[in-house]
């Protein structure tokens, strides 16, 4: 018979991991506005802790009792199949230390996936009572119900709401595709128990959970998601009607709803073309479904480069958050044609071009087989009568437009917490079906046992030193990083400097403190704040130093050696020393070797030859950059500063009449004063047109521009566009609207006076 003191310790280390399991659940709720990522790296630091915590009890009751560890399933043996690949693809990754740690935007490395393995393992040898998965569940349904809330409020724009009025909400995650992605689990989690329950007044709570989830997604503007779903009405139609479940009560609601919701899509698909609908940023993004859209362009390009990765990495991938490395390698230059600020992916926005691309042949397999182990176990419990048929429906179209939306995005550490959940569930269910009461019971087995004097405070140790050696001090560092950051904002150089060493210091991710000093050290400099030369060269050079550690431990990564260029660019600027100009170059076409198709890397090699006294040769590189692609103003920009500094006028704007007969967007109003007298004087009104507009799009409070604008537009008999730059004036500067409905009437008269000498 067990002493008292060690039934007290087991149930104390049970409840830990229960209680710890009902906190992880709400952890996407968590939002630290004082932060670095404020949506991101505290919060994962935040579950990190409650896993440790959680795994910490687990494991002392798994060597303790054998009844704790966990019993066999399909769904355990893929689970554990597929973060073997992981374990083994991090060890051969081609940044063995990106791998384990990944970055702080995501979080997802080795390291920080391995506790939702953990978890997992804890769950299914835990939670043994059907009560408390419902009450699990349930708890994971309320959080989404809570962030639902909270996005509907920043939606309508709440003043107590971390961004509010934002076209596409993103809740407590940051991100509207993440949000969506959570949204769409927990619509098909509250139908789930809309199944399960008996009474209505359940039915309608759990009904009414899936309805604010699915306005919320909608709110996200995700059209991925969007499909997934769609995709997944029509799934549950097709399997209602071969099954022939049709005539159950709550299968009609559901029938009923889905049937309103798809001619819902297809009323505002007839009217995409309408008015209102092109208005409305999120009607307009929602129809908007195209081959030729940017954002789809970007991922097809991203997806075929991710295949080309996995096809020359076959057995075991770059390694885990490398995906970078394969993105850069492939990059055409056509992709500035549909992005010119989203270049930098660190994911193929596709699951499974993710999973093939970094983890290889093996992880792709593995992770198909943890969705082909949930599928055999629902139609084995549908087979045996163990779930009844709308519960297998829904189930499986969850799993299935999980699957799908996947396709279009990736995982973020909100969406694991739900996934994991669901898997050990499942498992949970396949361990039940063999078993008669609600209990498990677990038949006592001969079985190694590690007494609790030795595990309680061999592991209570090991459990403290992790959290207090990683991951208080990456609380700590994210501190100084957001400090940081509001030094900069601030124009408190030696504060910003002073912070970011101290994250340095601390951090267990050297990678992300060099890459953030790094660049905003030059940003800030670039400024031009009075700040003295010899502070400059110093603070650069430690951030040389800092790259170059970097460097050492992700070789293969194209971004640290633009970075590094950079820094030796800036050194060479205020020192004057040949010898940084030699470094920079040499890392530039370090960047250009690991991505050819780049631009980037030919500006800073030009700019490194023109503080080199080199002109000409920096002009062939930024021949090069345009021969790549020349639909990117800023090469022509270049090239035009280089012309001018040379004295060649010609050249100068010829460069200018490219960007302006490209109708190439202009960045600073100086680029536009420089020579807008040139073509005034020269009388070209076609292109004086096209430069005053642009002064509208950077100047638009100056009614000034708008005037200039209409006449020019007028002076060109361009009518029509001349009324309607002065109704968007007026719109834009409300107290202008007298001097433009003046001009608009005299445009009137003139297409009057037009009209009746032709009719003469």
């Amino acid at each position: 018979m067990q002493n008292p003191t060690n039934q007290i310790l087991e149930k104390g280390l049970k409840y830990i991991v229960i209680l710890g399991s009902f906190l992880v659940v709400f952890v996407p709720l968590i939002v630290v506005p004082q932060s670095y990522f404020p949506y991101i790296i505290q919060k994962t630091v935040y579950l990190r802790i409650l896993i440790e915590f959680i795994f910490g009890a687990y494991l002392i009751l798994a060597l303790w009792k054998p009844e704790y560890r966990p019993k066999k399933s399909l769904v355990l043996w893929t689970v554990l199949g597929y973060f073997a690949v992981i374990i083994i693809s991090t060890f051969t990754s081609q940044s063995f230390l990106r791998s384990w740690w990944g970055n702080w935007e995501r979080s997802l490395g080795t390291f920080n996936v391995l506790h939702y393995f953990v978890w997992f393992i804890a769950l299914i040898s835990v939670f043994k009572k059907v009560k408390y998965w419902n009450r699990l569940l349930n708890s994971s349904l309320i959080a989404s119900l809570l962030i639902g809330l909270y996005s509907i409020a920043q939606r309508l724009g709440f003043s107590f709401i971390l961004q509010t009025g934002l076209e596409r909400v993103n809740g407590t995650l940051g991100n509207a595709s993440f949000l969506a992605s959570y949204m769409l689990l927990h619509i098909f989690l509250a139908l789930f128990f809309f199944a399960e329950k008996k009474a209505w007044n359940w039915k309608i709570y759990y009904l009414a959970i899936a309805l604010i989830d699915l306005f919320v997604l909608f709110l996200t503007g995700t059209r991925g998601a969007l499909l997934a779903l769609f995709a997944s009405v029509i799934g549950f139609l097709v399997l209602v009607f071969w099954q022939g479940n049709w005539k159950k009560k709550s299968i009609k609601v559901l029938i009923g709803i889905f049937l309103m919701l798809m001619i819902s899509l297809g009323v505002l698909f007839s009217f995409k073309d309408a008015d209102f609908v092109k208005e409305n940023y999120l009607l307009r993004r929602v129809t908007g479904f195209s081959l030729e859209d940017n954002t789809i362009q970007t991922r097809l390009h991203s997806w075929s480069w991710g295949i080309k990765g996995f096809r020359d990495n076959l057995l075991i991938g770059v390694g885990p958050e490398n995906f970078q490395i394969v993105f850069n390698k492939y990059f055409e230059a056509d992709f500035y044609d549909y992005s010119k600020n989203e270049i930098w992916f660190d994911r193929a926005h596709n699951t499974l071009v993710d999973q093939a691309a970094t983890l290889g042949i093996f992880g792709f397999l593995f992770y198909l087989f943890i969705f082909g182990s949930v599928i055999y176990y629902l139609f084995e419990f549908k087979k045996k009568g163990f779930i009844s048929p709308i519960t297998f429906m829904v189930l499986i179209l969850l799993f299935f437009s999980y699957f799908v939306q996947n396709m279009f995005v990736f995982d973020s550490l909100n969406t694991y917490i739900v996934f994991f959940l669901l898997l050990a569930y499942i498992h949970f269910l396949s361990i039940k079906t063999q078993k008669d009461k609600d209990q498990l019971e677990i038949k006592e087995k001969k079985s190694f046992s590690v007494p609790l004097i030795i595990t309680l405070p061999i592991i209570s140790v090991l459990i403290g030193l992790l959290i207090y050696t990683v991951n208080v001090n990456e609380i700590k560092a994210n501190d100084f990083v957001y400090g940081a950051y509001v030094s900069r904002v601030n124009n408190e150089y030696e504060d910003m400097v002073k912070n970011y060493e101290q994250a340095k210091a601390i951090s267990i991710n050297k990678f992300d403190t060099a890459v953030v000093y790094s660049s905003n050290l030059n940003e800030y400099i670039a400024q031009g704040i009075n700040i003295p030369k010899e502070t400059k060269i110093k603070d650069i050079k430690q951030a040389v130093d800092w790259m170059n550690e970097a460097i050492e431990y992700d070789q293969n990564n194209m971004f640290l050696y633009y970075l590094q260029a950079k820094n030796y660019s800036s050194l060479a600027e205020f020192t004057g020393d040949s010898e940084y100009l030699y470094k920079g170059i040499e890392y530039a076409e370090k960047a250009h070797e690991l991505s050819p198709d780049r631009i980037r890397p030919y500006w800073l090699m030009a700019q490194i030859y023109l503080f080199g006294g080199q002109p000409e040769v920096a002009l062939e590189k930024l021949d090069k950059a345009v021969e790549l692609n020349s639909n990117i103003p800023e090469t022509h920009y270049y090239k035009a500063v280089i012309y001018k500094s040379t004295d060649n006028d010609e050249k100068f704007y010829e460069e200018y009449d490219k960007i302006i007969d490209k109708e190439l967007e202009f960045f600073t109003l100086s680029q536009i004063t420089d020579v807008i007298a040139h073509y005034d004087n020269n009388e070209d009104i076609k292109r004086l047109i096209f430069l005053v507009g642009q002064m509208t799009i950077l100047e638009p409070y100056e009614p000034n521009n708008w005037d200039k604008y209409a006449d020019l537009l007028t002076v060109d008999k361009q009518y029509d566009k001349a009324l309607k730059v002065l109704l968007r004036a007026a719109e834009v500067i409300p107290s202008y609207s007298s001097r433009a409905y003046d001009k608009y009437q005299n445009i009137l008269k003139l297409i009057e006076q037009e009209n009746e000498t032709s009719n003469e």
